[in-house]
């Protein structure tokens, strides 16, 4: 790992690959893997995404998406979460909703079942995810917290192309995909 967190590998187990211009690269050079990655105390080292992930606000913050979508995915309302914000003042999140986890915790709540336009606007819910929010943005560094999201009435799909065949989301599509969303995000 260099000094920016890019990871880099080398020696026997590194296979002949191909340089960006076709040539082949030997064994035992290094090699970029295109993952960032953080060491803790002990010196063990965790991924913390993919070099090409990181989004850039205008003020030159960089924001690592994957860990503040992980930890919003896992809560169990939640089925997609999508950090978006390059080349914006600020991170926002994109979030779909489990809607068969939702219709439980109404229930559970006494409450009766919303259509998905109600969903997106119930005040209740709301809260429910921005304390989700809230718990991610207290692992992220300084200034690259999402300061606002939107819950989409749809879910992503691999037949969209929104998400790959492994189901994770294709950022740059959902973004092209949800333009009045993402515009909505910034609207002060």
């Amino acid at each position: 790992m260099d000094e920016t967190g890019h990871l880099w590998v080398h020696g026997e187990h590194t296979a002949t690959s191909y340089a960006a211009d076709g040539g082949a690269l030997p064994r035992r050079e290094w090699i970029a893997t295109g993952d960032l990655g953080r060491l803790d105390p002990e010196g063990r080292l965790t991924v913390v995404g993919r070099v090409a992930d990181v989004l850039v606000t205008t003020g030159g913050t960089e924001v690592m998406p994957l860990p503040l979508e992980e930890e919003i995915r896992a809560h169990p309302l939640v089925v997609h979460c999508v950090v978006v914000g390059h080349g914006r003042p600020y991170a926002g999140a994109l979030i779909t909703l489990d809607r068969d986890a939702v219709a439980h915790w109404l229930r559970m709540c006494g409450r009766r079942p919303l259509t998905p336009r109600e969903l997106t606007h119930d005040p209740e819910l709301l809260a429910e995810i921005h304390r989700v929010v809230l718990a991610a943005n207290r692992k992220a560094p300084a200034g690259a917290a999402i300061r606002t999201f939107r819950l989409l009435t749809g879910q992503f799909t691999v037949e969209q192309r929104l998400l790959t065949r492994a189901s994770q989301p294709r950022r740059e599509r959902i973004v092209q995909t949800h333009p009045a969303e993402v515009e909505a995000l910034y609207r002060v």
